[in-house]
């Protein structure tokens, strides 16, 4: 192909040349990024974190409140002067002693404690719907004393419980403990109930020594990964004496058991 003469479409002008502005470097100079410290950049992960924290912590103390209950506000009080005619709260990582107390509250939980607060009970007859109800983490130690109600001792996950010398009587659930939680009834204790005495969470610890534990249904009902551990006790249920879920640990020594067990697969036993 020939090119006879260049052709230029009519109106068409050569494009401008482009000038770059005087604050731009020369060609011969690398182009420096400026970069400036923001303090946020650090801020910011622990904003996230605290975040974390906050709903952890608000998640754990709800687990505590059953369904259509709504969570009361602990007011001060001074232990000694309760008169017994309202709930006893215990505060967050408080400590509350009750001692030489009769009080029936009817349709009433008598005293209820919030997460890692520590209870202490010491002769003391307490009668209501819910005798001791508290949230995770918490502590409940009653010595020589009588609780009655429908549930007489409820506590959340990780909480501890520990009988001495105590009458434990309910109409529906003695104890009631929470995942992780540790029960140990001692010195001479009795539970006793018209449907289970003692139910656990996932992974609960149960110890009797020298006491009781009986009901007309079902003596002890655990859930999974549970240990059960008796020693010169009585162990006695209408229908079942022991229901332990699945990859439990079950020991007894010189105890009575009386009632059908119902042990989950992979329970371990070890009877003496």
């Amino acid at each position: 192909m020939r090119t006879i003469a260049q052709q230029r479409p009519p109106g068409w002008r050569q494009p401008p040349i482009w000038v770059p502005p005087a604050h731009f470097p020369a060609p011969s100079q690398p182009i420096q990024l400026q970069t400036r410290f923001n303090p946020l950049f650090l801020i910011a992960p622990f904003v996230l974190l605290l975040g974390t924290g906050v709903a952890v912590f608000v998640a754990a103390g709800a687990s505590a409140i059953g369904p259509g209950q709504s969570r009361a506000v602990p007011a001060p009080l001074d232990r000694g002067s309760w008169d017994g005619k309202s709930t006893l709260m215990c505060g967050l990582d408080d400590h509350l002693v009750v001692e030489n107390k009769t009080v029936t509250l009817d349709n009433q939980t008598v005293i209820q404690g919030s997460m890692n607060c520590t209870i202490t009970i010491k002769n003391c007859t307490l009668k209501g719907a819910t005798v001791v109800q508290a949230a995770a983490n918490s502590r409940v130690t009653v010595v020589n004393s009588t609780f009655e109600g429908a549930t007489a001792i409820k506590v959340g996950t990780n909480g501890h419980v520990t009988l001495e010398g105590s009458t434990i009587k309910a109409t529906e659930t003695a104890l009631d403990g929470g995942m992780n939680a540790e029960v140990r009834i001692d010195k001479n204790s009795h539970v006793t109930s018209d449907e289970t005495a003692i139910r656990l969470s996932q992974a609960a610890k149960l110890y009797i020594v020298k006491s009781s534990v009986e009901a007309t249904e079902t003596a002890i009902d655990t859930s999974q990964s549970c240990r059960v551990d008796a020693r010169d006790s009585t162990i006695k249920g209408g229908e079942t004496s022991l229901s332990l879920g699945q990859v439990s640990r079950l020991v007894l020594r010189n105890t009575k058991v009386e009632g059908k067990r119902k042990l989950s697969h992979l329970v371990r036993v070890d009877e003496h």
